[in-house]
């Protein structure tokens, strides 16, 4: 075993070939270890360096206009990433009502639903990163979200018996609040799905020329 004068005094005395080596071979090590990282890299950084055009800046969130629409012709579904599709299944089919419909064999595991006009897909979150990122944001959506509602991120639903819905959720036992009447003259209730999407069920909506419910 030698002092670090020694060993300082053998690497002066190596060739500077070997050094070259031996800076090379820890370059490559860098390299294989920025490439080790790198494949930990969130979903988000995985999209932008596979998408079409990426751009660090996304003009899409400065931009105020676009030169022309897209030939869209028609809303097809919204889709749900979930932690437990059964739970989902039971919420979205025993309590709001949808219909489950064929679903194609996926790799992931989840549900395709129907009604009320419109398709939902939940998805059982395919690895257990992703159910991490779920489970916290559930968690901080059920803390938090309460203070964002009416506006904050919803799939809302019309009914005509409001009182009879507050009566189910209570019964079982899921928490909710209430508002309204808002400036269109509707009361609403949010409440939370498993994995702590809100939910809001109102008792009328205005008219697409209106600013206001129609006269009930």
């Amino acid at each position: 075993r030698g002092s670090s004068s020694g060993l300082s005094a053998m690497s002066s005395s190596l060739n500077p070939a070997c050094l070259a080596v031996g800076a090379a071979a820890g370059a490559v090590a860098t390299v294989l270890v920025l490439r080790l990282v790198q494949r930990q890299r969130p979903l988000s950084d995985y999209i932008l360096q596979h998408a079409v055009r990426p751009d660090a800046r996304h003009p899409a969130r400065t931009r105020t206009s676009y030169p022309q629409t897209l030939p869209i012709t028609s809303i097809e579904h919204t889709s749900l990433e979930v932690l437990d599709e059964e739970k989902a299944r039971c919420f979205y089919v025993g309590l709001l009502g949808f219909k489950e419909i064929v679903r194609p064999d996926f790799d992931t595991d989840g549900y395709w639903l129907q009604g009320f006009g419109i398709k939902v897909h939940v998805a059982k979150a395919p690895t257990a990163g992703r159910g991490r990122y779920r489970r916290e944001e559930a968690a901080r959506r059920e803390a938090k979200g309460w203070e964002g509602l009416p506006t904050g991120d919803h799939l809302a639903f019309l009914t005509d018996n409001l009182h009879g819905c507050e009566k189910i959720l209570q019964e079982a036992a899921i928490p909710y609040k209430k508002v309204g009447p808002g400036p269109q003259g509707a009361v609403q209730i949010f409440f939370f799905d498993p994995d702590g999407n809100a939910i809001e069920v109102g008792d009328c909506a205005p008219p697409v020329d209106s600013k206001h419910c129609a006269v009930r």
